[in-house]
């Protein structure tokens, strides 16, 4: 059994200062597919999405990028490079160290985890109208 998951980050909005085009902020979404591959046989599960939004640094430096030239790109690294630092989860020994970047991306991937182990009923009820 193979199992690959493919995550993509989308911007789904930016805020910006008016009077110069400075990009202050970003709403983000990731989304996660799975695929699980058994013999010549696959199953595909999701998307799951997990979203959120940062704020930016707003000290201009005089190198920034016209807003009309801004790409998806350019405000995703922004949004990336913004988690910054470790985090550790947890006490003891079941404490884990990562990044805030590997947490939001678990988000995704859990999900997909559940989803994955998620049984396929076979009975159910109700009624037909």
């Amino acid at each position: 059994m193979a199992i690959t998951t493919s995550l993509t980050w989308e911007i789904t909005n930016v805020d910006r200062d008016l009077s110069d085009g400075f990009i202050t902020g970003a709403n983000w979404k990731i989304v996660g597919v799975c695929t699980v591959t058994t013999g010549s046989a696959s199953t595909t599960y999701g998307p799951a999405e997990h979203n959120g939004s940062m704020k930016f640094n707003t000290s201009r430096t005089g190198s920034e990028i016209p807003y009309g030239n801004v790409t998806q790109d350019n405000v995703i690294t922004w949004v990336k490079n913004g988690f910054v630092g470790v985090t550790t989860v947890g006490v003891g020994t079941d404490a884990i160290t990562t990044t805030g970047l590997e947490i939001e991306e678990t988000e995704v991937t859990d999900h997909l985890k559940v989803l994955i182990r998620k049984e396929t009923p076979t009975s159910g009820s109700g009624t037909p109208w």
